[in-house]
């Protein structure tokens, strides 16, 4: 488990990356925002990258307790998993995790 603020680090947010394309479920739980930090993009795009096309799941989880739209974060998420040939689910606690594919 990263925190996003590790993941700022460049050094760390390769180790991150390496381990994210070694899983086969990488889960991202944030607070809503309006869109990530550019760090932390760069470590989802080069976790993907890393990935290869083995079958796997990135499954984003948004604080719905905060207003406001999470829809570019989803949006980025949804691309680049897509990009990658995974599966994308996004989920909050109001609402059952629903398939983007």
């Amino acid at each position: 488990m990263w925190l996003l603020n590790e993941l700022r680090m460049p050094p760390l947010r390769a180790v991150a990356a390496v381990e994210a394309a070694a899983a086969d479920l990488v889960i991202v739980s944030l607070h809503h925002c309006e869109d990530l930090p550019e760090a932390i993009k760069n470590w989802i795009e080069l976790s993907l990258q890393k990935k290869g096309r083995r079958p796997a799941l990135l499954l984003a989880l948004i604080d719905p307790v905060h207003e406001g739209d999470s829809g570019e974060i989803c949006s980025f998420l949804e691309k680049a998993a897509s990009k990658a040939g995974i599966e994308f689910l996004v989920g909050n606690v109001e609402h059952e995790a629903v398939d983007h594919r």
